[in-house]
């Protein structure tokens, strides 16, 4: 069975889903930041594929330590071999040299990138060999109910703003 390693870039799905542009200043898509990444990523994938890992990457606003991290942690995923496919999601060009290079060190690794919602890049999906995008059917089937429980016995309830 194939298997895809899924590597999020917290910071763009964040603000594909929080930005206040074109909505009056108030984030149209906010609602779906409860989102269950799980669910969410299995909605990406063929039938006969299964997700070999899940890598959620996130930074403060020192970028470049990010970048630094995600391309070294995608560099390494791959030597090691975990998954036959890499999937990125992201909107964040910056990812496209580490793309290039891993090509060259492992020709045979499909890399493809799932693209946040109302967002794209000519560059990224040149880089690499498929892209798929996200829409609102695929959000809304993937959010975590409400409130979560955990096996402790507490609970997390979405926060009012984002409801």
């Amino acid at each position: 069975m194939p298997r895809v390693s899924f590597f999020i870039d917290g910071f763009n799905v964040y603000h594909s889903l929080n930005d206040p542009r074109n909505s009056n200043r108030i984030p149209k898509y906010r609602k779906f930041l409860w989102l269950d990444y799980s669910k969410f990523l299995a909605r990406h994938l063929r039938k006969q594929d299964e997700i070999a890992d899940i890598f959620y990457f996130s930074a403060y606003a020192h970028f470049r330590s990010q970048r630094s991290v995600r391309t070294h942690q995608l560099l390494v995923s791959a030597w090691e071999g975990t998954g036959i496919t890499a999937m990125l999601v992201t909107n964040d060009t910056d990812l496209v040299p580490a793309i290039k290079m891993l090509k060259k060190i492992r020709p045979k690794k499909k890399i493809g990138v799932l693209f946040p919602l109302d967002r794209s890049s000519a560059e990224l999906k040149q880089a690499c060999d498929f892209a798929k995008y996200t829409n609102r059917k695929h959000l809304s089937q993937s959010q975590f109910p409400d409130p979560i429980t955990l096996p402790s016995g507490y609970k997390f309830s979405k926060p009012p703003i984002w409801k």
